[in-house]
Formats: C-alpha cells, structure tokens, sequence
C-alpha cells in the first residue's frame, strides 16, 4: 500500500509503478486531519489486504546538504505533539533506492511531521534538532500501518535557500514529480525483500512524547 497525500503525488507514484499488479496507490488529502482519516480507514481494512505500508510525496527541507529535488528516507518520523514512530527497515529501503536509481540524490534522517507549512526561523528550529525534511501527513498516516513494517520518502520541492513562493516553483515542482516518479519502482523491492518482511514493524516503535 502506498499512500500520498497530494493528486500530483499520487499520478508520480502511479506513473513509476507502471501498472505493477501487487501494489494499491491511495491518495490521503493535505494536512492532519486529512491523514488521520486516511489511516482510519485503512486500518479498518483486512490485515491481508496489505503487508507493507510506503507514504511517499513532496517535502521541505531542512537539514544540511539537503537540496531541491533530493530524496529523504526516514529513519524515524517526529509528531508535532513529541510522538517518534520508528522505522526499522529504512536502511533496506534506502539500500534499494540506492540499486534502483542510483543518480539520485538521497539522504537517511529523521523527518519531522509539522502543523502548517515551514519556512523562515521554523526550518532553523527543526534543523537544530537534526531534521533533515518536514512534511503534514505521515506521522498520521503511519498509524494505519499497524503491526506492518513501513517506509516514508519525500522528495524536497523547497529549502531555506528557495521557498515555495518564487519564479522557479514551476520548474522545481516539476523536477520533484520526475523525481519521485524515478524513486518509486524501489518501493516494490523494499516491500518484497525478506528483511523488510521480518525487520520490524513502524507499530512496534512508538515513543509517546
């Protein structure tokens, strides 16, 4: 199961599977209360009906190094409220990313999930508590993983040197779609390796804040 938050995510997501029969796309919607729902109803769903849950789409960056058009695989993932979901298989994740698109430009780090969009002083905060990428879903959307080892990757569409409102926004969202279409195929590797099926689990990993 792969979940994005936005449309445009969702048509990259769709247009790197390639018709790929062994995976459902779902699109969330934007924000906190959007993502809760989303993970209500997919954990209302058969246990069988996924083994594996990816969140995946556009982020802000923030830690160093971390530029438009890079990819951040999570480590972990922060709540606004102090909650950490831990993601014990991000290292198989990031190992196939690596193998798959290999001109990609990755990092391995904690995203941190936000309330409102970041910019300004607000990068600088997360950045000191080692964040490389903020986003406004997948702290929620991890919940409807349950007991399923998951995974989360966000292509970076703005940094503290370039923010979201700019005359380059057109070509650097595009550059994310592109982007995020050429990282998603490691997200089927990543879900049928034997270590991701039996290296833990994001509902295993819960630190309440």
């Amino acid at each position: 199961m792969v979940v994005t938050p936005l449309r445009i995510e969702m048509r990259a997501v769709e247009a790197g599977l390639m018709g790929a029969f062994n995976v459902r796309v779902v699109r969330a919607g934007m924000g906190a209360d959007k993502a809760r729902a989303r993970a209500r109803a997919l954990s209302a769903l058969p246990a069988e009906e996924f083994g594996t849950l990816a969140v995946a789409g556009f982020g802000a960056g923030v830690g160093p190094g971390v530029a438009v058009g890079d990819v951040v695989v999570a480590s972990e993932v922060r709540g606004p409220d102090g909650t950490v979901v831990e993601l014990p298989t991000s290292g198989v994740l990031l190992e196939w990313m690596h193998r798959v698109s290999p001109k990609l430009r990755l990092h391995h780090g904690p995203i941190e999930t936000v309330d409102k969009l970041v910019k300004g002083r607000a990068r600088g905060t997360l950045r000191e508590r080692g964040v490389l990428a903020a986003d406004m879903e997948s702290v929620w959307l991890l919940a409807a993983a349950g007991q399923r080892p998951a995974g989360v990757i966000r292509v970076i569409t703005d940094t503290p040197e370039r923010e979201l409102l700019r005359p380059r926004l057109v070509v650097d969202g595009f550059r994310a779609f592109r982007t995020l279409r050429h990282a998603t195929p490691a997200l089927l590797d990543w879900a049928n390796d034997e270590r991701t099926k039996s290296g833990g689990t994001a509902g295993d990993d819960v630190r309440p804040g």
